[in-house]
């Protein structure tokens, strides 16, 4: 049975910070596991995951405060652990792994959980009477995407690494300028993706998607916009000419270093 269909707890992993190549996984309260690979968003093609990726030397274990199952008594609570090999990162990511100090991974978590009653002392699901069927499941997440859609990987969190000890010293978050702008290409992708599903073409040009004018410290502006008739490309270009980040239609980005 697919994992999700009960309640659960589930982690989302992308190292790069791409949108592409991230990992899912799913537990529950049993120990019971499912790991999966995402190629890309599933609003991006229907092919998104591979059910066969298997993380080799993966840890995981629960602990239960209560019962499971059993509506007659008063649980507490569950806990989760989880212990990752990097080596499963590294097949995945075009980043370092294990990563160096003050590297950031986007990652979320998800808590999982359904509506229920208790009937013949058993947990059954709650029915909504408008539909006739299940109401659909709370998403509980460590860092608020507002959309019920865990795989928008762009909306994740960031997981910042450092040399210390846990504990041992105040670390601060290191914001990074090049997340500025891979969001503001990520607004073209959002316009262009919307335009396409209506009118069947992509723009342009940067004005005719309505899109805010802002300055971005180090980086020209406006983005530059390529077109063919089933796809698009956008960039950015910083103003020492080192590096342009992009995004394509398909949510992939990446920042290429240019050479003088």
């Amino acid at each position: 049975d697919i994992i999700f269909y009960d309640n659960d707890f589930e982690i989302f992993i992308d190292p790069d910070g791409d949108t592409h190549r991230y990992s899912e996984f799913e537990m529950n309260a049993l120990n019971t596991v499912w790991d999966l690979f995402l190629v890309l968003p599933y609003r991006d093609t229907k092919n998104a995951s591979i059910h066969n990726w298997d993380i080799k030397g993966l840890k995981t274990g629960t602990s239960i405060n209560g019962t499971i199952n059993k509506a007659g008594d008063k649980d507490v609570c569950w806990t989760a652990e989880v212990a990752f090999p990097w080596q499963a990162f590294k097949e995945i990511a075009e980043t370092s792994v294990p990563p160096k100090n003050n590297d950031q991974w986007r990652v979320n978590f998800s808590r999982v959980e359904w509506k229920t009653e208790v009937k013949d002392e058993k947990y059954v699901k709650q029915i909504n009477p408008t539909t006739g069927k299940s109401y659909p499941e709370d998403n509980w997440v460590w860092s608020p995407q507002g959309v019920v859609n865990m795989h928008y990987p762009e909306m994740w969190g960031f997981v910042q690494f450092a040399d210390e000890i846990v504990g041992s010293k105040k670390v601060s978050f290191v914001n990074n300028p090049d997340e500025e702008v891979k969001w503001l290409l990520r607004e073209i992708y959002y316009k262009q993706c919307a335009n396409f599903e209506k009118k069947k073409k992509y723009l342009t040009s940067f004005e005719e998607l309505n899109i805010d004018k802002r300055n971005i410290p180090g980086f020209v502006f406006p983005p530059v916009i390529e077109c063919t008739l089933n796809m698009f490309e956008a960039s950015i270009q910083s103003e020492d000419g080192i590096k342009k980040i992009y995004i394509r239609n398909d949510g992939l980005t990446w920042i290429s270093e240019i050479k003088k």
